[in-house]
């Protein structure tokens, strides 16, 4: 248990420093996180094809590309947008559907935004 409340505890202090930053650190944050996962990426994907024992076949280890570095890799390019969007005084969903779900809720649509998630289902 004692692992489980180490863990627990950084990501308290990891959540605490985070909510310190200003935007431009916050952004320079999520750009070395690209940067390291994308150095990191190709390690990554071989590791798991050897973990998993995968022959050399290409749709395989795509997929291992699509479910492991790329999320990672995306993820901090979609939160450096919103926080330049938010940095330059604009909403970051300018340019997002709105409409409405039952009960008065209001919906978004977030998939698909760019041509990367028309291309990547």
């Amino acid at each position: 248990m004692r692992a489980i409340d180490q863990a627990v505890g950084g990501l308290v202090r990891g959540e605490a420093a985070w909510a310190a930053c200003d935007l431009a650190k916050r952004r320079k944050l999520l750009e070395q996180m690209q940067a390291a996962t994308a150095e990191a990426a190709e390690a990554w994907v071989r590791a798991a094809v050897v973990y998993k024992r995968l022959p050399g076949d290409r749709p395989l280890i795509g997929e291992e590309w699509i479910t492991g570095p790329y999320p990672v890799l995306t993820s901090p390019g979609a939160l450096t947008a919103s926080i330049t969007a938010l940095g330059e005084n604009r909403s970051p969903v300018d340019g997002f559907s709105f409409g409405q779900a039952p009960g008065g809720r209001v919906t978004v649509r977030v998939l698909p935004h760019r041509i990367w998630d028309r291309l990547l289902p």
